[in-house]
């Protein structure tokens, strides 16, 4: 639905104009200098060069370990997917050169193998995109993001990712293109249902449904991010709790303010200094339904936290 932002003056509403963007730069600089707070990405470089390609924007998700690469238009004579994928290709074909500019920014010492380039992604910002961009995104295993970017007075500005509608097919049953097939084997975005086969029973499966819709209960704005060992929820940028698909239960990673959480029963476990999965100082393994409701009253304090 569109925004309708009102500015009050003595008690009356205004409507805040809309400004445009006069260079693809402005968009670029404004995104760069706050990547951290937009996307929860680190920077790396601007026009990074990759095969014959400018990339406009380097970034790296340290959440999921892998590279991010952001391309800024104002206008709308492009394709999402040829672009794309052609940014995807030349990035896996250069994966030294990506690590190597890691290195070098962050004075780290990133090894190739440490990097889950299955999670390689590209990320379109713009001011609008035609529906013909936006129902070319309408694939479940496609790594492209489409976020509109809009300059309201005020020193408003505010990013709006376009999101799939009711995407189930894949790309690769649409596309001859053989560089695409190829991508689409080397990059796959994980989800939901992707973690129900791979590693539930019958058993998790159905657990994980009841806990998945009661999380999504708490509140419209929550994001489901399917990660590589866990589906992950956020609220206001911030996750507040993961799910781990397994075979026998369903490991639930909380993040908490330890000061203030209530676990009567002390069934959650400290993992703030250990080796896990995701985000999350507490974790709690729910094998039935009764350990389900137990779980709520201690997801419902993490959300409260987030």
């Amino acid at each position: 639905m569109p925004y309708l932002f009102l500015k009050q003056n003595k008690n009356k509403l205004k409507e805040l104009g809309e400004k445009d963007f006069r260079l693809e730069k402005e968009i670029q600089d404004i995104t760069e200098s706050n990547l951290k707070e937009i996307f929860g990405l680190e920077f790396i470089k601007s026009e990074f060069i990759i095969q014959n390609f400018s990339i406009d924007t380097l970034a790296f998700d340290k959440e999921k370990n892998s590279f991010v690469l952001i391309e800024y238009k104002r206008g709308q004579s492009f394709s999402v997917i040829d672009q794309g994928y052609a940014y995807l290709a030349a990035a896996l074909a250069h994966q030294s050169d990506l690590v190597l500019e890691y290195n070098e920014f962050k004075n780290a010492n990133l090894h190739r193998k440490d990097v889950d380039w299955t999670q390689t992604k590209v990320i379109f910002i713009a001011p609008s995109f035609t529906s013909y961009q936006e129902g070319a995104i309408n694939f479940k295993d496609l790594p492209i993001d489409l976020w509109q970017i809009s300059n309201f007075e005020n020193n408003l500005i505010l990013y709006n990712q376009i999101k799939p509608l009711g995407a189930s097919g894949s790309i690769k049953s649409i596309s001859k293109s053989k560089i695409l097939k190829e991508i689409s084997e080397k990059v796959k975005p994980y989800s939901i249902e992707e973690h129900l086969e791979n590693y539930g029973s019958s058993k998790t499966k159905e657990l994980f449904k009841i806990i998945h819709e009661e999380i999504k209960e708490l509140d419209d704005g929550i994001e489901i991010k399917p990660f590589k060992k866990s589906v992950n929820y956020i609220i206001n940028g911030k996750q507040f709790v993961a799910l781990g698909i397994q075979k026998e239960s369903i490991r639930i990673y909380l993040v908490v303010d330890e000061k203030f959480f209530q676990d009567p029963q002390k069934r959650t476990r400290d993992i703030s200094e250990i080796g896990r999965v995701t985000a999350g100082n507490r974790d709690f393994n729910a094998k039935n339904e009764k350990d389900i409701k137990y779980a709520m009253r201690l997801i419902k304090q993490a959300y409260n936290h987030a």
